[in-house]
């Protein structure tokens, strides 16, 4: 059986007993025999490492630790709160509201509309000599049937033996 680590135990003459139960109605009736030869016997509750007069004072004890000291309800701090001087979000400045965004996506539409590409303008016309066709386009480079391989120079295919048998 595992060990508790919360019960009721009947301390004697400032030192506690093996007496441990998780009720203090299982307790008592030993507690009231002890009592009649050691009047100074007494019922504390044990938990967290440390002996209490009652459940109640460790629960109040408890919820003390964990309520915070220094700051109140008013005084916690806001989700958007940064460690640092400003205590702002260094993101921020780069969201931007939807509406902003639609006019700069519809402003940039426009110029782009306005303007020609980069590079594309029209080229300059060539001038020919009266007589003189235009530059025939360069006919595509041509290229073997197919991939090539080496022949074993003794003859035959590519196996290690002689030439002919």
């Amino acid at each position: 059986m595992p060990p508790r680590h919360h019960y009721w135990t009947i301390i004697l003459e400032g030192k506690p007993t093996a007496f441990r139960a998780h009720t203090q109605d299982e307790l008592l009736p030993t507690l009231r025999q002890l009592q009649g030869r050691h009047p100074d016997a007494v019922m504390k509750w044990f938990a967290r490492g440390r002996l209490w007069e009652s459940q109640e004072q460790e629960r109040t004890d408890t919820l003390a630790r964990r309520r915070p000291k220094t700051r109140t309800m008013l005084e916690r701090r806001s989700p958007d709160w940064r460690p640092g001087g400003e205590h702002k979000d260094p993101r921020d400045r780069f969201k931007v509201p939807r509406d902003e965004k639609r006019r700069r996506f519809a402003e940039k539409a426009r110029r782009e509309r306005s303007m020609p590409p980069k590079g594309a303008g029209p080229a300059p016309p060539r001038e020919r000599e009266p007589g003189q066709q235009a530059r025939p386009a360069r006919p595509p480079a041509r290229r073997g049937p197919g991939p090539s391989f080496r022949r074993n120079p003794r003859g035959g295919n590519r196996g290690g033996g002689g030439g002919n048998r």
